[in-house]
């Protein structure tokens, strides 16, 4: 498992959107909006010598938001595969589009068209990254159907169906976009691209325990921009240094071997003084604290339907409950547990 962090780059300041990497690998985002990257496109050669002078390690490069189903697809889509190979990236990575729903299929075949050709003219891999969005032109089921290379994004779908991703295509994943979608106090509402703190880690367990090894890229909002680089070296001491350097294998205790020392250590502490319990009681609730804050209640994440029905979840205002639902009608309905809330959409939207 490798650790990288996501880089935008504008063709105007790129020399500055670059600085204070350190050899800290990046996914290098290219200019977010097509008619941006169409205008400065002469600059790719600039910004890959610029890349390359100052050896920074590019791990996979993200495309601009153009459409898979464009007829002038491959005008930006070859440049920008083009200069991925230049600067030493193995994945592009392209967004799938939304589209009406009427037209969805005519558009998807024009898309899987153009991919299929740009892959004939690319070495490097040409992945779709995941929207939860039924309009859009590839669903993470169609990509997974197709056996197309996928980029697992936490923040765009649900966590059920991140690890039900994870199980049914765990090998077809060549990129992970890891970070957490959450309910935010500043905002006041749920937000994507939060620093990982609970189901982000859980994922990489997950992807661990499939023996995975590709890339994972931490993509946060701007304002966590500052917690990028250390988080990357935890999760890099916590998963890469695992799996790069493995332990030799340990022949695993006998159950002989496990009852006696288990019956030894009730041992020691039945006949330790009260003194020591106590300090030993509370040694074991600071150690468990954080993993309880990994489930704390604030971490839960609405049910699909809501989300779909255009609901919002909110810090009560009234006094004597933690959050409320706002409906689309403007109707606010208040509780204090998830299951109090699960039970109030169940009454309101079935």
């Amino acid at each position: 498992m490798r650790f990288s962090i996501r880089r935008d780059v504008s063709f105007a300041s790129y020399a500055p959107d670059l600085s204070g990497l350190d050899g800290i690998p990046i996914e290098l985002a290219l200019p977010y909006k097509l008619e941006d990257f169409l205008a400065g496109m002469d600059r790719l050669d600039d910004l890959a010598a610029f890349v390359l002078s100052h050896n920074i390690i590019v791990n996979s490069v993200h495309a601009p938001q153009g459409r898979l189903s464009d007829e002038a697809f491959m005008s930006w889509a070859l440049p920008t595969v083009q200069f991925a190979e230049r600067v030493g990236a193995h994945v592009v990575v392209f967004h799938p589009e939304s589209t009406a729903k009427t037209n969805r299929i005519n558009l998807q075949v024009i898309a899987l068209a153009n991919l299929k050709r740009l892959k004939r003219e690319a070495s490097v891999t040409v992945a779709i990254e995941t929207f939860g969005n039924a309009k859009r032109v590839l669903t993470p089921e169609e990509v997974i159907e197709r056996g197309l290379p996928l980029i697992l994004d936490t923040s765009h779908l649900f966590v059920r169906r991140i690890f039900e991703v994870i199980e049914a295509y765990h090998s077809g994943i060549v990129g992970v976009h890891l970070s957490e979608m959450r309910y935010d106090d500043e905002a006041g509402h749920d937000l994507p691209h939060l620093p990982v703190e609970s189901y982000g880690i859980e994922v990489l367990e997950a992807l661990r325990a499939k023996d995975w090894s590709g890339n994972v890229t931490l993509e946060y909002l701007p304002q966590f921009h500052d917690q990028l680089i250390p988080d990357r070296t935890t999760l890099e001491e916590l998963f890469a240094s695992q799996l790069d350097n493995p332990s030799p294998p340990v022949q695993p205790p006998s159950l002989e071997d496990i009852i006696a020392a288990k019956k030894a250590e009730r041992e020691r502490l039945r006949k330790l003084p009260f003194e020591e319990k106590i300090i030993l009681v509370e040694k074991m609730r600071k150690h468990l604290e954080p993993l309880f804050a990994r489930h704390d209640k604030d971490s839960w994440v609405m049910p699909e339907k809501a989300f779909f029905a255009g609901v919002s979840r909110h810090r009560s205002e009234k006094t004597g409950f933690r959050w409320c639902y706002l409906f689309p009608n403007g109707r606010k309905v208040y509780f204090n547990t998830k299951e109090e809330g699960d039970a109030l959409l169940d009454a309101e939207i079935g």
